[in-house]
């Protein structure tokens, strides 16, 4: 069973490779902050879960495929979307509507 700082130092190396549009974000500087981030979110994974999650990265990593480049790739889609008050797209119309939790 891998410790939750092997699956968050996984998280953080495939983190340092990934490249947006602008190069790479002011975020990919700050350790301590990912890191704190990152383990209050697997602190509430069991065991089995966090497992699984460093087996993908492993499994991903060995073809070449950063999780963490198509993670934040996803989030930056919705940002430009949602941060775009001419889109009518139906995306942006139910999470402009959605309540925050």
């Amino acid at each position: 069973m891998r410790s939750v700082a092997e699956l968050i130092l996984k998280e953080w190396n495939q983190f340092q490779q990934v490249r947006n549009e602008g190069g790479r974000a002011s975020c990919q500087n700050h350790m301590k902050e990912f890191v704190m981030n990152r383990l209050a979110q697997f602190l509430t994974w069991d065991d089995a879960m966090r497992e699984s999650y460093y087996e993908d990265l492993t499994e991903a990593e060995s073809v070449g495929w950063n999780l963490l480049t198509e993670k934040y790739a996803r989030m930056m889609r919705w940002t430009r979307l949602l941060s775009n008050p001419r889109n009518n797209s139906p995306a942006f119309v139910i999470h402009r509507s959605a309540p925050c939790i």
